[in-house]
């Protein structure tokens, strides 16, 4: 029990949960470490809550928080704020060439008049801003005669992600989205070099991530916090030698899941089915399916759309291996995490396994071409006692590193 804790602002940008995407998860699970030693205050700086008309938040949140606060960004009721966002979506060249910076979009004068109003009676010893393009809220907390703790939390390098994207539009021959995306990856590199000499203490992902960082930014006031998991009380594999299922788990929203997912119906599944020795399906659980992705995956044999379902617990208990086909993207993969707790095998591009402590042909199979997935989705398929080593291992790795005891801060 810690009997002098100190006061912590926590700024986010997606409002933290258990469960759900990666993002609100991590939010969730560096808040619960925080809270062990320090008095959390939670802003909530989203579009999220303006979109979710319903939205609310949970009681493992607000157990965790003395107070949480809520600041929707609705264009509809500033002008200053509309004509940002409207000139981000139609020009990006001429938002840079006004605004100069990401971490301005939605830091509009009304903006941080509303923020600069919020804890008149509150002194924070420390900033804990989640995301790097929420650094420009994190000044309204700071004053001449306050100048708090400033802790970043780069759960993903924004920079390297969107160079990332581009090239996967490009390849797609999405010309102006590539252009686009280049374009916010210069200007994210640019916030890198201003925003990272600024921040007392820096969390990443992995070590990999604290490389790239040290190399690029020659930044030494880093520490790994490792996206994490919890471990399922119970699991149970029915698998049978007659059927196998390949699982899909994803936002659909998010370009590289959804290039993923369709490169791999179109360009990878034909490969097994050629090849299989043994009847399967692959299944597609996530939010953000759209008519056109079920349009055209309706099309292709042994693909069935799940959806969004309320626990992804018997998903993962009757699949025979997780996927994860994504070709860009950055951070860790909760989702790979979640399999290996869920004692599932899992086959990857090397991008889907980024960042985690394991090892090809140990953990997972990592796959360097369309051919190499395949081989690795029938390999599968058809050793069960290697694909059970693999589970083994995983389940030693996640309940070892990506648990809540190794959380360090």
């Amino acid at each position: 029990m810690v009997l002098n804790k100190s006061t912590l602002l926590y700024i986010s940008p997606t409002i933290p949960a258990p469960s759900g995407n990666g993002r609100s998860m991590r939010a969730f699970n560096v808040i619960k470490r925080l809270s062990l030693s320090h008095h959390i205050h939670l802003l909530i700086i989203s579009r999220e809550v303006q979109k979710q008309k319903n939205f609310h938040i949970g009681r493992e949140v607000s157990a965790l928080c003395d107070t949480i606060t809520c600041v929707p960004i609705d264009p509809r009721l500033d002008l200053n704020l509309f004509f940002r966002v409207r000139l981000f979506k139609i020009s990006r060249r001429l938002y840079y060439l006004f605004f100069g910076s990401i971490e301005k979009l939605y830091c509009s004068p009304k903006m941080i008049q509303t923020l600069k109003s919020l804890y008149p009676e509150i002194h924070f010893d420390i900033i804990h801003v989640f995301r790097i393009y929420m650094m420009g809220f994190a000044a309204c907390f700071f004053s001449p005669e306050t100048s708090p703790f400033l802790q970043l939390d780069l759960d993903d390098i924004e920079s390297r992600t969107h160079y990332r994207l581009s090239e996967l539009y490009k390849l797609n021959k999405h010309k102006k989205l590539a252009e686009k995306m280049h374009l916010d990856a210069d200007y994210y590199q640019k916030l890198e070099k201003q925003v990272l000499q600024k921040a007392d203490r820096i969390f990443v992902c992995s070590v990999i991530d604290k490389k790239w960082l040290a190399d690029k930014y020659h930044n030494t006031n880093m520490i790994i916090v490792p996206n994490i998991v919890d471990i399922p009380d119970i699991m149970n594999h029915p698998h049978t030698n007659e059927w196998f299922t390949f699982l899909f788990i994803g936002s659909l929203g998010y370009y590289p899941n959804y290039e993923g997912i369709v490169h791999f119906c179109r360009n990878i599944l034909p490969i097994i089915r050629e090849q299989a020795t043994k009847s399967f399906e692959v299944h597609i659980v996530g939010t953000g399916i759209t008519k056109k992705l079920t349009t055209i995956l309706s099309a292709i044999p042994n693909v069935n759309i799940i959806g969004t379902v309320p626990n992804v617990a018997p998903q993962y208990s009757a699949a025979g291996a997780m996927i994860v086909p994504v070709r860009a993207g950055g951070g860790t993969r909760i989702k790979v995490l979640e399999a290996f707790a869920h004692q599932c095998p899992v086959v990857s591009t090397k991008f889907g396994v980024e960042g985690i402590a394991g090892h090809h042909e140990e953990h997972f199979l990592s796959s360097e071409s369309d051919e190499d997935f395949a081989q690795n989705c029938l390999r599968l398929m058809n050793e069960p006692l290697f694909a059970r080593q693999l589970v083994s291992n995983a389940f030693d790795l996640v309940k070892t590193r990506y648990v809540f005891d190794s959380l360090k801060m």
